[in-house]
């Protein structure tokens, strides 16, 4: 007589036990500190008002989104899309802080969102930096990126520079990391890096990259 075996029931993520096995003080340092800059980063964002170079990008910005043109292009022609004009910046800058105003509306502090979530990676990405500085130099390199008034500064403003030292330093990242270890993630991060360098938020800038 055959016995019918009991059901197998399936295992949901739910249902495993909780690793924790994999985290230690460098970790948990390392995600305070990329939490530490998001507060820093975010807190505040729209207290100061915007700077005559940010309140240009932030209402060309907010003209592209509504559809009501406004960028001038080289040559003396206006387009009511984005098109490139060596005086100003974009497109980047200007496609980011339009996704901005899609997702979280308009205004100063949304004009500064593209800015803060590139210091923010900036922090994030030096964990990639181990192999090179060891954990704790690594960890001493995002506490710089948090905290360097400068850079936070710049990292709260609402123009190109920011965004360029995050692509810089995913470049960097890439091609190095991609060097040692041939692992593809390496160098699609340093296509992306390149790729939206190539598309200069700032002027002539991207030049600095070759």
């Amino acid at each position: 007589m055959a016995v019918a075996s009991p059901e197998r029931r399936q295992t949901t993520l739910l249902d495993r036990a909780l690793d924790l096995s994999h985290l230690n003080w460098e970790v948990a340092a390392f995600v305070g500190l990329v939490l530490l800059s998001v507060l820093a980063h975010f807190y505040a964002l729209d207290r100061m008002a915007l700077h005559h170079d940010e309140s240009i990008h932030a209402w060309m910005s907010w003209k592209f989104f509504t559809g009501n043109g406004g960028f001038t292009c080289a040559g003396g022609r206006t387009s009511a899309t984005y098109c490139y004009d060596p005086v100003y910046h974009g497109p980047s800058l200007y496609v980011l802080t339009l996704l901005s105003y899609f997702l979280f509306g308009d205004g100063d502090w949304q004009a500064r969102v593209p800015q803060a979530v590139a210091g923010i990676g900036l922090v994030a990405s030096c964990w990639m930096l181990r192999p090179y500085l060891g954990t704790r130099g690594a960890l001493l390199a995002a506490a710089l990126m948090a905290f360097t008034p400068s850079l936070l500064y710049y990292t709260r403003f609402a123009r190109h520079d920011g965004l360029m030292v995050l692509w810089t330093l995913w470049i960097v990242i890439g091609f190095f990391r991609y060097l040692d270890t041939g692992a593809p993630a390496f160098l699609y991060l340093l296509a992306v890096g390149r790729g939206l360098g190539l598309r200069p938020p700032a002027r002539s800038r991207s030049l600095l990259h070759f």
